[in-house]
């Protein structure tokens, strides 16, 4: 009997202790909802289509506004290029080309328009404005959880890791490039990172392939170059394993029939050399002591150098004080040095690639870093840790991205 009522209590205590695991993949799972609550509860949706409201092509009169005029692409050449991957994939057709451009032009070769990535995927099956909400919620959700993992890995506890996927959530190169495919791709980042230290634990080099599989499907071949190059330093540093190699090359294998066409495409360019060389100006560095030092479109303009959305650091002041405070960790010390070398390539990089945003993309390593500085705090201290982090991170990125009424989305042509 007492053998019986001992097991039962172990029992009890696994499964408390599974469920405290689950604890914060939950919390991340509802974050998402925090960060949006037009499209959480008022049935709205993340969307930039009133750009349309302003087009002529969908003006019965003069008028319409804006709420971010520096974001126009989603709904100007985004939309439109997913309407025709889709219409081509529901006809069970590979979506090679595109007649609604020029005399024609290439559709999977243009990289941007990301035909297996899960955001478009979302639209084959759902409804738009359910499809377009879930594709927000994923891109928030899955690069949070990602960081998550990572920083477990690396040897945090469960809150401490859950501070860094917060941070995580409202990184800047991920909520300005939110509707974009740069975020599609950058998402698999942390999902790279974490398949390199699994490496380390005789995993098998899987993970990495299909992480790598999904950063090449996302959209954007300048993030996707960006993204290899920080795990090949990370590799480098962390497990100098052939599997690395061999993990990364099957994922680029796989992946061949989406790359080749865009490296085709990038070959037969007459203006390759305008997308690359652009450098972040320091000036611009000022952003990482206050959120949106220059100013910012959406609140009546950007006032500083170079390109707003280019010089965009600031994750949150939270987020950025806690990073500090992991300078007294080796390896708090070492995220914090890749966040500087991201800054340095970014202000006097090689004109290869738009290097400027390579600033923007380290901040990863801030907010994994915040994860190592609150883990040197008590577990009160790191419940509200955790709070300022959502709070600060959110009201930085605040202006960056919104929610429409859906007739805004789902704006029509005028019948003109």
């Amino acid at each position: 009997m007492v053998f019986d009522c001992a097991e039962s209590l172990e029992g009890c205590v696994a499964i408390m202790r599974k469920i405290s695991r689950a604890i914060p993949v939950f919390l991340l799972l509802l974050l998402p909802l925090f960060l949006f609550p037009g499209a959480a509860f008022r049935g709205e949706v993340v969307s930039a289509n009133d750009h349309l409201s302003v087009h002529s092509a969908f003006q019965e009169a003069p008028g319409g506004s804006v709420r971010n005029p520096a974001l126009s692409d989603p709904a100007i050449q985004f939309r439109a290029i997913r309407r025709r991957v889709l219409s081509a994939l529901r006809a069970g057709h590979a979506p090679l080309w595109n007649p609604d451009l020029y005399a024609g032009a290439p559709l999977l070769g243009n990289a941007q328009s990301r035909p297996f990535s899960p955001v478009t995927l979302a639209h084959l099956t759902l409804p738009e404005v359910h499809a377009q909400n879930l594709g927000v919620w994923w891109l928030l959700w899955w690069p949070a959880l990602g960081s998550f993992l990572l920083l477990r890995r690396l040897g945090l506890s469960p809150l401490a890791a859950l501070c860094g996927g917060v941070a995580c959530m409202n990184l800047p190169y991920l909520q300005v490039w939110l509707l974009h495919p740069h975020a599609s791709t950058y998402v698999w980042l942390p999902w790279l990172l974490w398949s390199v230290e699994r490496l380390g634990a005789r995993g098998p080099p899987l993970s990495l392939a299909l992480c790598t599989v999904g950063l090449m499907t996302g959209g954007h071949p300048e993030t996707a170059f960006h993204a290899l190059l920080v795990t090949a330093v990370w590799a480098f540093w962390r497990q100098r394993q052939w599997r690395v190699v061999l993990g990364l090359s099957l994922g680029l294998l796989a992946s061949a029939a989406v790359w080749l066409p865009i490296l085709e495409n990038i070959a037969n360019s007459a203006t390759l050399e305008a997308h690359g060389g652009n450098r972040l100006s320091p000036a611009q560095l000022l952003d990482l002591l206050w959120p949106n030092f220059h100013g910012h479109p959406a609140v009546g303009g950007f006032q500083g150098p170079g390109v707003w959305a280019d010089g965009v650091l600031n994750p949150g002041i939270a987020c950025i004080g806690f990073a500090l405070l992991a300078a007294r960790r080796r390896l708090g010390r070492s995220l914090l040095i890749g966040a500087g070398l991201c800054l340095l390539l970014a202000l006097i990089g090689p004109p290869l690639a738009n290097h400027a945003r390579l600033a923007s993309i380290g901040m990863l390593f801030v907010a994994l870093a915040c994860g190592f500085g609150v883990a040197r705090m008590s577990q009160r201290g790191q419940c509200l840790a955790l709070i300022a982090i959502l709070l600060t991170g959110t009201a930085a990125r605040r202006h960056d991205q919104g929610s429409l009424e859906r007739s805004l989305h789902s704006i029509e042509p005028a019948p003109w």
